[in-house]
């Protein structure tokens, strides 16, 4: 149980990570306007590397554990927004109004997974 819990602590950490550069960037770019807004892609494609798989197997350890699918609803929802705002970014997609708030929210979700999934956890351990 412990190791399900870390992962979810490193998933809540990586998703925080994203959700504070979707926040800050905007503001790091107007305070530096030689800094290019765009030409972040490649970080938003390895937080996508870091975060799905973390994803996967905390929130897909805790299914088994737990049997509560509404965390892995929520990942699964989260990891989503995530990646169709990082696909429509790379093919040239007119989302830039909305890439930040759905980063967010795709962020948000993910936290809000983890979170779930640590706290559904730790209640079956203490029901067994």
């Amino acid at each position: 149980m412990e190791q399900n819990v870390s992962l979810d602590r490193w998933g809540i950490a990586a998703s925080g990570f994203c959700l504070v550069h979707c926040v800050a960037l905007p503001f790091v770019a107007m305070a530096l306007p030689a800094l290019e807004s765009h030409g972040h892609e490649w970080l938003h494609g390895v937080l996508l590397l870091l975060v799905i798989p973390l994803a996967i197997f905390a929130l897909g350890t805790g299914l088994r554990r737990h049997g509560k699918r509404l965390p892995t609803v929520i990942g699964a929802l989260g990891c989503s927004l995530l990646t169709f705002v990082f696909v429509a970014d790379l093919c040239g997609g007119e989302l830039h109004s909305l890439e930040t708030p759905a980063n967010v929210l795709g962020s948000l979700s993910l936290i809000g997974a983890h979170f779930y999934n640590t706290r559904c956890s730790c209640c079956s351990s203490l029901n067994s």
